[in-house]
């Protein structure tokens, strides 16, 4: 039996195999921007690839969390009915990847999860009838404090900066013209590009140096924190354990997290912080394998879309 697990994120598409065969790959060119231009052509993509994986061996599930695909398409049970025959299986589901994120850092346990990378969403449930949704809604109507978020209010400093409307964001304005040339430039880069919030994302780490001497930078990263910390916290609705983690790529950055886990701990004193067990896609191998045996292994699940 061989089950697949799928991660669409901001920054590409990761595909695992569980069961008879293991295996990992990664699809950098099926970003979430990009599979969300045309979903069922992203899902048909992804179940060749799963297939060749497989090497002929049939696929007995497969779950797929995806960042805006669900919102981007008519609904996940139309990408579900795609994605069964692209994948030759009668078990499939799609739904958001906070969802499979969510599974993973929790190991399946009840709780509050803020998966924060290129975007930024947090879902809090008891796994049973409570499952609320915070933010995720994309880089020009929310993912406040997610990597594409800082990456434009470091290009919107550094654009001060060069004009002359401000002088606090050397660094930033270093970064941005090494990354796109003259200020004039920045517009043809950014506006036209279908992945303008991974070009966003990329920019964090450079970022994240700069913030000890660049004082616009470190309040860029400290507003990400309050944002983050605000996501979080709106995910613990009641019937929701206080049992919180991070996931994602802004997770391994101390400068964010740290303050992020600080106003966590002030406004509910008796939070329990816990360590990220799994990722997304190992999330997506656990719900492929609960679809096997159940075809609604989320007990009053909406999708979350």
């Amino acid at each position: 039996m061989i089950l697949v697990g799928i991660d669409v994120g901001g920054s590409g598409t990761r595909i695992a195999l569980g069961g008879s065969v293991s295996a990992r790959h990664d699809l950098p060119e099926l970003a979430a921007s990009v599979v969300a231009a045309d979903p069922r052509a992203a899902v048909t993509a992804m179940g060749e690839h799963a297939a060749r994986m497989a090497g002929g061996v049939p696929i007995a599930a497969v779950a797929i969390g995806a960042a805006g695909l669900t919102t981007h398409a008519k609904g996940p049970r139309a990408l579900e009915g795609a994605a069964r025959d692209a994948f030759g299986t009668d078990r499939a589901i799609v739904t958001s990847d906070i969802v499979t994120a969510h599974l993973g850092a929790l190991d399946g346990a009840p709780g509050a999860v803020l998966a924060a990378g290129t975007g930024s969403i947090a879902l809090g449930t008891d796994l049973a009838g409570t499952w609320h949704r915070v933010d995720g809604w994309g880089h020009l109507l929310g993912d406040l404090g997610s990597g594409a978020w800082i990456g434009m209010e470091a290009l919107r400093a550094a654009a001060e900066h060069l004009d002359g409307r401000c002088d606090d964001a050397p660094g930033l304005a270093d970064i941005a013209t090494e990354a796109f040339g003259d200020l004039v430039d920045w517009p043809a880069a950014v506006y036209p590009a279908v992945d303008r919030a991974r070009i966003f994302g990329s920019l964090v780490p450079r970022v994240v140096e700069c913030a000890d001497h660049d004082s616009r930078a470190a309040r860029i990263l400290d507003a990400a924190a309050s944002h983050l910390a605000a996501t979080l916290l709106a995910a613990l609705a009641d019937d929701v354990p206080e049992r919180v983690t991070l996931t994602g790529g802004l997770a391994r950055a101390d400068r964010i997290t740290a303050p992020l886990l600080a106003r966590v701990r002030a406004a509910r004193p008796g939070v329990e912080v816990v360590r990220a067990l799994g990722s997304p896609l190992d999330g997506a191998i656990a719900l492929a394998d609960r679809l096997v045996e159940n075809p609604d292994p989320l007990p009053g699940h909406t999708r979350v879309v």
